[in-house]
């Protein structure tokens, strides 16, 4: 595996990353607030995303209705699936249609927390974070970054 990352770079390892997690990621239980008030999720979860941006990885439209300069994060809590309905809706995912899907739900928030019991992987702006807890926080008009 260490190989084929390594061969593997830009868009083209990019899309192996989200097949091997989609193939081996196994689905948890965890507890998630948005500005203060639980939202209710199924027994299981297969992601988690909050974003600022509508976009990520390669060109994926994970949160379309995100602006930057809108004052609130967006999440997306993607319910536990099957395999072979990860891949089978993988291209919503890319087109930005899976907010409509049952198993979706979309909302947007100043603040959001994340708990599990066991740790769970997040990655922060292409950096890998591990732990039990997430608390985010949109800090308003203290970056301003130029596209």
């Amino acid at each position: 595996m260490q190989r084929s990352r390594k061969i593997l770079t830009g868009l083209l390892g990019y899309y192996y990353s989200v097949i091997s997690m989609i193939l081996k990621y196994k689905c948890t239980t965890i507890d998630v607030s948005a500005d203060g008030r639980k939202i209710k999720t199924t027994d299981k979860v297969f992601m988690v995303t909050v974003a600022n941006g509508s976009r990520y990885g390669g060109d994926f439209m994970v949160a379309p209705d995100a602006a930057v300069n809108d004052g609130t994060l967006d999440l997306v809590i993607v319910q536990g699936l099957s395999v072979l309905s990860r891949l089978f809706h993988l291209s919503k995912m890319k087109k930005g249609r899976h907010i409509l899907l049952p198993f979706v739900q979309y909302r947007k928030a100043q603040v959001i927390s994340i708990i599990s019991s066991q740790p769970l992987a997040a990655h922060l702006d292409g950096e890998l974070m591990i732990d039990t807890r997430f608390n985010i926080r949109l800090l308003p008009a203290k970056f301003l970054f130029r596209y």
